[in-house]
């Protein structure tokens, strides 16, 4: 997705106990989600909405592709460097991405943190 698509309205954030609500608007667009528990699964289906409806990618950390995309009780996410990640080393998935060449559509990000996951705790391992 071209850079172009990067959104440039106001994303506003309402956590009212475990329930975490989205609301993006812009000139042109108008989109909520919320989740029960986990922020990161409310901004998944946001940036589906925005990806899918709009074609225009959330620029937020949550939305970078050096990010995990596990969805934890935080609104958090571990930057990825290296292959490893380091528990000091963290954004908050709400806040404005500064790096948007990190950018990218949820598809993208799935794939890249699953190679990530496959490639550090093989299946195999598990079995």
């Amino acid at each position: 997705m071209d850079k172009e698509y990067i959104t440039t309205g106001e994303l506003t954030v309402i956590e009212n106990g475990p329930l975490t609500e989205l609301y993006y608007k812009d000139t042109q667009v108008e989109e909520t989600a919320s989740d029960r528990g986990l922020p990161m699964v409310a901004l998944i289906a946001l940036r589906q909405t925005l990806e899918t409806k709009h074609k225009s990618l959330l620029a937020v950390n949550g939305s970078r592709i050096d990010t995990t995309l596990r969805p934890t009780v935080g609104d958090i996410a571990y930057v990825i460097r290296d292959d490893k990640i380091d528990k000091d080393d963290w954004v908050a998935i709400f806040e404005p991405a500064i790096e948007l060449d990190k950018l990218c559509t949820v598809q993208q990000h799935e794939k890249a943190y699953d190679e990530w996951c496959d490639a550090v705790c093989p299946k195999e391992n598990f079995g």
